[in-house]
């Protein structure tokens, strides 16, 4: 093994590095997106047997291993991926349908009680979670609103459990107003180093992941199996949304987009 020093080049990069973006319940924050696209995987939560304080089991996301195309036509791959086979609709099941989860960098503001910036400003960086509710709401603010990068978004938690948010485009962009905060938004953006897509879910192989839904489904039969497959592709991919949400959803490849505005350079806002 080589002798190591303690340098940036030696650091592995853990998913743990940046904060997750949470909100307790009414609480407010304000944010800036800094993708211009998010990231996206279809993946099942899978039970592990073992259970919290609260008496919740636990368990893990894991990347779905059905075909792309076959996913976006019909939210389940029962040949390719042994989750597809197994999954059932609802939230207290042993293994979850497939649902789409997306991750994209944003900067959160230091903000006080009431959600207003404090001065002077600082930024953190962290990265948002999030399935198809809160994108459906982000593409509609996008469509309206034009690229949302460059904006600020004031956010209300509606629900702490599940992560629900009330997500408004706030009047003007407080960093793109101010120098010293352009400083940090340009230092910050520098150090985008996690692999989002591991933030999403455990990737591993067909027999492994096997082998975990075997353990996860031990008094699930055929029955119950052919019950979980009748259900919709817009219950698989959403979680008590109308059944246009996924279709208007798919249909913007996971950008944020706008209809005739042009996108924001972020190079240029922040001076090359």
């Amino acid at each position: 093994m080589p002798a190591v020093g303690f340098d940036t080049k030696f650091k592995t990069n853990s998913i743990f590095d940046t904060d997750q973006f949470r909100l307790k319940f009414n609480e407010r924050a304000r944010i800036s997106i800094l993708d211009e696209k998010a990231q996206m995987e279809y993946t099942h939560y899978v039970k592990n047997g073992q259970f919290r304080q609260d008496g919740s089991q636990s368990g893990s996301y894991y990347i779905c291993l059905g075909n792309t195309e076959t996913m976006a036509d019909l939210g389940r791959d029962r040949e390719n991926c042994p989750d597809c086979k197994v999954a059932q609709p609802g939230r207290d099941v042993a293994v979850s349908e497939a649902r789409r989860r997306f991750a994209i960098y944003i900067l959160r503001y230091r903000t006080n009680n009431a959600g207003a910036v404090m001065q002077p400003i600082s930024l953190a960086l962290e990265i948002w979670v999030f399935g198809d509710d809160k994108y459906t709401k982000l593409f509609e603010r996008a469509q309206e609103h034009g690229d949302l990068r460059g904006k600020d978004l004031n956010i209300k938690c509606t629900t702490q459990q599940y992560q629900g948010y009330d997500i408004d485009v706030a009047g003007k962009c407080f960093w793109r107003e101010d120098t010293n905060a352009k400083a940090q938004v340009k230092e910050l953006a520098a150090v985008r180093s996690i692999d989002l897509p591991r933030i999403l879910g455990r990737k591993v192989g067909f027999e492994q992941l096997e082998k975990l839904v075997s353990d996860a489904t031990p008094r699930i039969g055929p029955s119950d199996i052919d019950d979980a497959i009748e259900s919709s592709a817009a219950e698989v991919l959403g979680i008590n949304e109308p059944a246009g949400t996924f279709a208007m959803a798919r249909a913007s490849d996971t950008e944020l987009p706008a209809e005739g505005t042009a996108a924001v350079d972020l190079d240029e806002i922040l001076g090359g």
